[in-house]
This record gives C-alpha cells, structure tokens and sequence, in this order.
C-alpha cells in the first residue's frame, strides 16, 4: 500500500473545477460542491469535492488523479473509477439520493 502524503488546507474561498469536470464530465459535475484546496507535502494541489445527495467527498488532485483521505496519516492515490463509484454510491444515475437505497437502510 503507498505511504500517505500529508497534507494541509490553504483556502477554501475561491473554487476550482477543473479536475472535477476533467474526472467526471460536465453533467455529473453540478452534483458536487466545491469545498477546500488542499497542498500536499510534495506540493500537489487537491482540491475536496462534496456530493450533493450522498454528502460523500471526492479529493482530486490537479492532474484529476483521485485520492482518499486517511486522516490524520493524509492522502493515498487512488483508482478514479473506484473513487467515484464510491462517492455516488446509493445515488441514482443523475446523482440523486436513490429510493431504493433508502428503503434498503430503512429495513
């Protein structure tokens, strides 16, 4: 398993949505709300997408690579493709919260 890089928030004022759009497309973007930049120590930018309905976030550094957050050791690169299956888990195809999913936590 790769050793996490730490990292530190620098500003969560003025938004990027490049690496989003670049991972995502331009439909599914809307559904995420950018929430901070990140720096790692090896000077990567990241920026923290959160999804609308699955409150799930997404950490995409500038090349669109995915990461996963590992608290306090820091982020690990990670498959995009996993990483967005897993933030739009429980979601229908246009990022809404599924019904389904729903009444499956409710049983």
């Amino acid at each position: 398993m790769p050793k996490p890089i730490p990292g530190t928030v620098v500003q969560a004022e003025t938004p990027s949505w490049a690496a989003l759009e670049a991972a995502v497309g331009v439909v599914l973007a809307p559904g995420f709300m950018w929430m901070f930049e990140i720096r790692l120590a090896d000077g990567t930018r990241v920026d923290a997408y959160k999804h609308v309905a699955s409150r799930r976030y997404l950490y995409l550094g500038e090349d669109a690579r995915a990461l996963t957050y590992r608290g306090e050791c820091g982020y690990v690169r990670t498959d995009l493709e996993q990483a967005v299956a897993e933030v739009l888990r429980g979601t229908d195809v246009c990022g809404q919260r599924s019904t389904s999913a729903g009444r499956r936590r409710a049983a």
